[in-house]
């Protein structure tokens, strides 16, 4: 089988409370381009040039209607997916590593363990921390390289996976970071607000109703010795 050409664009909710969650988009690669470029032509049409993001959301009906256009890029699109990993520390968090960004990293890697797909080259697009060391990515990307290195056997290759590029960006400069974070949020948080509450419906009827599959969210269930993802 050949292997596929695809993107993976992630985001995650605050990190710092007890429960947090890490999110992505995932389709083909030229998905995410005809995706971004739906994007674009909807801030033209609206003339929109600010940066789509789940705390900017109002009750404003007009800026509630533009999100949920907004949203339609991704639920209204038959070729991506979206996956959502909670994550509760628990008393045994924090032994687990001493320094709370390797653990937030830990997580980030079971994450992407979850949501890459055999038989497939990905190019794996993260929301920029500004707090995290830079390494710390490079330490990421490595880990999975070396977990998914090509091997010769049938038994391996069933499974092969590769993460051709792993790049942090900042947000305001990517659409689909932006996509993420709403979606991210919109499906996870309890909202305050005309407006927001008006998005999680949105969402929470399509999930019910047309794309019941599309968006799908695990339980990361932590012990210190062992990490497991339950569905």
């Amino acid at each position: 089988m050949a292997i596929q050409r695809r993107s993976l664009i992630c985001d995650e909710s605050e990190t710092h409370t007890p429960i947090f969650y890490i999110g992505g988009i995932e389709c083909s690669q030229r998905r995410a381009e005809i995706l971004c470029d739906r994007i674009a032509e909807l801030r033209k049409q609206e003339h929109f040039y600010h940066e789509f993001k789940w705390q900017n959301i109002g009750n404003n009906k007009k800026y509630v209607a533009l999100y949920r256009q907004f949203l339609d890029v991704f639920l209204k699109d038959d070729y991506s997916n979206m996956y959502i990993v909670r994550f509760k520390k628990g008393r045994d968090w924090k032994k687990w590593s001493s320094d709370e960004d390797q653990r937030f990293f830990k997580c980030y890697y079971y994450f992407l363990m979850k949501a890459l797909k055999p038989y497939a080259r990905y190019e794996i697009y993260l929301d920029e921390k500004s707090l995290i060391k830079p390494y710390y990515w490079d330490s990421l990307y490595w880990a999975l390289t070396n977990k998914f290195k090509t091997r010769d056997t049938e038994s391996d290759y069933r499974n092969k996976k590769v993460v051709g590029k792993l790049k942090p960006v900042n947000s305001k400069q990517n659409d689909l970071i932006q996509l993420a974070d709403v979606l991210v949020k919109a499906c996870t948080a309890t909202p305050k607000g005309e407006g927001r509450i008006a998005i999680v419906n949105y969402i929470e009827s399509y999930r019910e109703h047309t794309k019941p599959s599309s968006i799908s969210i695990s339980d990361w269930v932590f012990n210190a010795d062992k990490v497991t993802l339950k569905e």
